[in-house]
């Protein structure tokens, strides 16, 4: 699996002047049931594995639900766009994931 990282274009659903401090990978596809949003919605993860004793550790980001495509480029990476739920609020958020050489 090649390297990544993820930099934010927004906070809180507001854009950035410039693009928040890099995550590194990995980036994970999957669906999930949000208890929140009564559903399953897909999602994009930074996961973090488990601690020793078996609890999961947090995600690098909270998930982009609902990613969709913007653009990709095999030299410089893509721009994925969805939306955060932090506190039981709605974010627009873009995900700017690059490949690392």
């Amino acid at each position: 699996m090649p390297a990544v990282t993820v930099s934010r274009t927004h906070y809180q659903g507001k854009k950035l002047h410039r693009l928040a401090e890099p995550v590194p990978g990995p980036v994970t596809h999957d669906t999930r049931f949000v208890t929140e949003l009564n559903r399953y919605v897909t999602c994009l993860r930074i996961p973090r594995g488990d601690f020793r004793d078996g609890r999961a550790r947090p995600d690098g980001l909270p998930p982009l639900y609902e990613p969709h495509l913007l653009t990709f480029g095999t030299e410089f990476g893509m721009m994925v766009a969805g939306f955060e739920q932090i506190d039981g609020h709605r974010f627009y958020q873009g995900w700017y994931i690059r490949w690392l050489d």
